[in-house]
């Protein structure tokens, strides 16, 4: 037989593979030829071999072995070698085949990112992008079909898009050119869309968001599937370290700081950045301490009120004084609340104080040590008088002084001596008191004033009185009519006798005790004792002054002709 005939014979043969195929499935194929002309069949499939001159096959013939059967299989997978013996050549014809029962084996893999592998679930991050694929070492990967979820299987063209977090079961199998379908793949995915959580906490001194240097900052991280790192700076230094352990304050410098960090989990998720500001306290307070109140030196000795307090005041520079401490004379330490009396404390004191802040830094007690003496008490205002510099009469029991008159304020002090005088008039405002003084309106007074002492002990004293500011009325009479008037520089006035005789006289409100004094003609003021004579002829012009005992005065002028 030919070549050529062989060639044929084989072809027909082959050729029926798809036409008869005993196939159990139908998406099973018997065969399957590549690009490059190889031949690839499937172990599992019967295949029934014909012979025959026409290219149909519409006259082949059924060949059947030395056992009489008419089906033949290839047992494992591999190449195949069928052969025939042509008697005219004297040697055997090959034909080669490949024999390809296994199914391809495909792959489920996220894209491009990390991931975390767990017993029996991969964590991956949000909108995460699932990739199948699928190997065959023979016939080679037709399709590969995928489900998610329990859906129905879809045929895999594009990555799959797991956008939303949650857990999703995706299922895969893949088949092959000759049919071949392997057992479906799943694999559980759990995508993790939340970044970790890191959460500041503070141990040891503390307040507002101030520390002491004997604090730490601990960064505490939290996420379901594990963290991968935490990122921590201090201060915009530009390098970010791996968080391993607490911060501690002792390693800062005193003042403002900024600590920022983030975290990644194990599935990439990037955690936002966090800041913190706060402020290192590494000063103790300064302790201030005093003798408040109501002392006074006089050469070398102090003088105090009894009302002397120890006064101790704190200052800080940030966290502010929290507690203040005082010890006198060795005594047990107590906690100062309040300004502390001194007056049952005679001799010499010593004294120790130590202060607190709000993140407990303390100074230190043996630098605030002072020792004083106690100075002697003052316990009595000063003693208080009055006196009127002037005149002054006393009409029942009533003092009456005169615009003239001046009152004067005394106050004495044995001790610690008068510091002021503070008065006021019928409950008036205080004014305090310099010099003796007048009052030139009229009226009935009250007066009020208190004494001082360099140490504030105080004592209050008053009295009444009243001022009288009128003068006494004045009167004058002459002892005869007057004879005629005359005009003279545009006054008309009355004209007299030469032995005329003026009589004068006063008349006062409040005293008997007063005085008249006259001037005639402007000569020399005298007292009025008897009846004015021996006037000169011509004008003439009388000056009358009455003084009451008060010293208040009026004057009156009375002008005349004598002839």
């Amino acid at each position: 037989m030919s070549m050529n005939r062989l060639a044929q014979i084989l072809l027909t043969a082959l050729t029926g593979f798809a036409l008869i195929s005993n196939a159990q499935e139908p998406e099973k194929r018997a065969f399957y030829i590549d690009s490059t002309g190889k031949l690839y069949v499937s172990p599992s499939i019967p295949v029934h071999i014909y012979m025959g001159t026409k290219p149909d096959g519409s006259n082949a013939v059924l060949l059947r072995d030395n056992k009489g059967s008419t089906s033949l299989t290839w047992k494992g997978t591999g190449p195949q070698l069928m052969t025939h013996l042509d008697l005219y050549k004297g040697r055997k014809i090959r034909f080669e085949l490949f024999a390809d029962g296994l199914p391809p084996q495909s792959s489920i893999s996220p894209k491009n990112q990390n991931v975390l592998v767990l017993k029996d679930a991969v964590i991956v991050r949000g909108s995460s992008i699932i990739e199948l694929s699928a190997t065959d070492l023979h016939a080679g990967v037709d399709k590969i079909f995928y489900s998610v979820n329990g859906a129905e299987y879809n045929l895999y063209t594009e990555p799959i898009n797991l956008t939303d977090e949650g857990e999703y079961e995706v299922k895969v199998y893949s088949t092959d050119y000759l049919g071949n379908t392997e057992p479906v793949v799943s694999r559980k995915f759990i995508v993790d869309a939340t970044p970790p959580q890191t959460e500041i906490s503070f141990k040891g001194d503390k307040y507002e968001d101030i520390f002491s240097g004997r604090s730490e900052l601990i960064l505490t991280v939290s996420d379901r599937f594990g963290v991968e790192s935490t990122k921590v700076m201090i201060d915009s230094s530009d390098k970010w370290t791996d968080y391993k352990q607490p911060i501690r304050t002792a390693s800062l410098a005193e003042g403002y700081h900024t600590i920022s960090w983030y975290s990644t989990d194990r599935a990439g998720n990037i955690e936002e950045v966090k800041n913190y500001r706060f402020f290192v306290d590494k000063t103790p307070p300064v302790v201030v301490e005093e003798i408040e109140g109501n002392s006074y030196m006089i050469g070398t000795r102090v003088f105090t009120s009894g009302r002397s307090r120890l006064k101790i005041m704190a200052v800080d520079n940030k966290a502010g004084v929290k507690e203040i401490y005082y010890s006198l004379n060795n005594k047990e330490f107590k906690l100062y609340e309040k300004p502390v009396m001194l007056a049952d404390i005679l001799g010499t004191v010593k004294l120790k104080t130590y202060a607190i802040d709000r993140v407990n830094n303390r100074s230190n007690s043996e630098a605030n040590v002072q020792s004083f003496t106690m100075p002697t008490i003052d316990i009595t205002g000063p003693e208080l008088g009055h006196r009127f510099i002037g005149p002054k009469v006393i009409i029942r029991d009533t003092i009456w002084i005169g615009p003239s008159t001046q009152i004067e304020l005394l106050a004495t002090d044995r001790e610690s001596g008068v510091n002021r005088i503070e008065y006021s008039l019928n409950q008036g405002q205080n004014s305090q008191y310099f010099e003796p003084f007048v009052l030139t309106d009229e009226g009935f007074y009250k007066l009020e004033f208190i004494g001082y002492d360099n140490v504030e002990n105080v004592n209050v004293s008053g009295f009444a009185f009243a001022v009288d500011t009128q003068p006494p009325e004045i009167f004058w009479h002459f002892s005869m009519e007057p004879i005629g008037f005359e005009q003279v520089e545009n006054q008309t006035l009355p004209v007299y006798q030469a032995n005329v005789r003026i009589y004068l006289g006063e008349s006062d409100n409040l005293t008997a005790v007063n005085t008249i004094k006259y001037s005639i003609n402007g000569s020399k003021s005298q007292d009025y004792s008897s009846p004015i004579t021996n006037l000169k002829t011509g004008v003439n012009e009388l000056t009358i002054i009455a003084t009451d005992a008060l010293n208040n005065s009026r004057m009156e002028t009375v002008r005349f002709v004598i002839k």
